[in-house]
């Protein structure tokens, strides 16, 4: 209750303590003072480095985020607490209920919480992830670390501003703002019909045997991979945050192959395949073993779960226990 009192407090300093910002020397050289440097005096108590850097370690989560905010007041609270707390066993109130009963309750939980962390910690960390259980792995699922090499030319269009009917006000409003911002930046005025036309055209040039270079020199819209003959800069890796449909399209194309459009946002790509490879195995062992870890921990926490399922036998017993439902 102390600690949530001083919490609560508006940024309050102790008399004479002047209000220092933790993003300035406050916070910036604690990682070069050495630990045994007296960095506050407090109650005539000296505080060193070392000695914070413990009291913030374990300290609950709202006291080391005003430690973020304020270490001096953080500072403070806490030896408020150390303070008070050593007053009280003085006093023998931590054998006295009902504080005795709350403190074997508050340990009893707490010991039972870090101890539960430390086991779930032990089921992931102690799990011995073998060599063939890596290959094994990786030749399952090699296509997650496959990455493509492409060339492309981009065909611009303007978008179609029509409102769709049936939509909310406030939905058309959204998308009329959203297609102007499109059509402001769009990389032609042509219309889509305009542009897959055109783009067919291309393709059936390239897929012929004309030049792809020569294709991007004269019809590519996009600057930057024109500027390149057409290399698209970064290869494209299952994972990356490209559109699922150039993904899908890259990734199921033979090198040297010529794609039909594909359509992102308002430009038509035609995409060649220069390269494809797969990132080799002994380069993912140390992530393929953690993956490992991490399933056999979730897997763990699946069985616990489905084994402590509540078998409800008094339904009438919770219908009051169970909070309201929100308004």
């Amino acid at each position: 209750m102390i600690a949530f009192a001083a919490l609560g407090q508006a940024q309050l300093l102790p008399p004479g303590v002047p209000n220092t910002s933790p993003s300035s020397a406050t916070r910036a050289p604690a990682a070069e003072t050495p630990p045994d440097t007296v960095v506050v005096s407090i109650a005539g108590i000296s505080v060193t480095a070392g000695d914070v850097q413990n009291l913030m370690r374990y300290a609950p989560p709202n006291l080391q985020q005003l430690y973020q905010q304020n270490p001096l007041q953080a500072i403070s609270t806490a030896y408020q607490m150390k303070f008070l707390a050593e007053e009280a066993q003085k006093l023998h109130l931590d054998q006295q209920d009902p504080t005795k009963e709350t403190l074997e309750a508050v340990l009893a939980w707490q010991t039972e919480n870090i101890l539960a962390g430390a086991m779930v910690n032990e089921v992931s960390n102690g799990y011995k992830v073998t060599l063939d259980q890596i290959d094994e792995f990786y030749r399952k699922n090699q296509s997650r670390w496959q990455e493509a090499k492409i060339k492309i030319i981009a065909i611009g269009f303007k978008p179609d501003c029509k409102e769709e009917k049936g939509q909310a006000v406030d939905e058309k409003l959204e998308q009329a703002a959203k297609c102007q911002l499109s059509a402001a930046n769009a990389l032609n005025e042509r219309s889509l019909a305009e542009a897959r036309q055109l783009t067919a055209g291309i393709v059936k040039l390239a897929r012929e045997g004309a030049n792809f270079a020569a294709l991007v020199a004269k019809y590519s819209e996009d600057k930057e991979s024109k500027a390149l003959g057409g290399d698209f800069g970064v290869s494209i890796k299952t994972t990356s945050d490209y559109a699922p449909e150039i993904k899908k399209v890259v990734f199921g194309m033979k090198k040297g192959e010529i794609s039909d459009p594909v359509q992102e946002a308002y430009s038509l790509y035609i995409i060649r395949l220069e390269e494809i490879s797969t990132q080799p195995e002994d380069q993912l062992i140390p992530s393929i073993a953690q993956e490992l870890r991490d399933s056999h921990r979730n897997d763990y926490l699946t069985d616990l779960s489905k084994r402590f399922t509540p078998q409800v036998i008094k339904p009438e017993f919770f219908v009051h226990a169970a909070p309201a439902p929100k308004q």
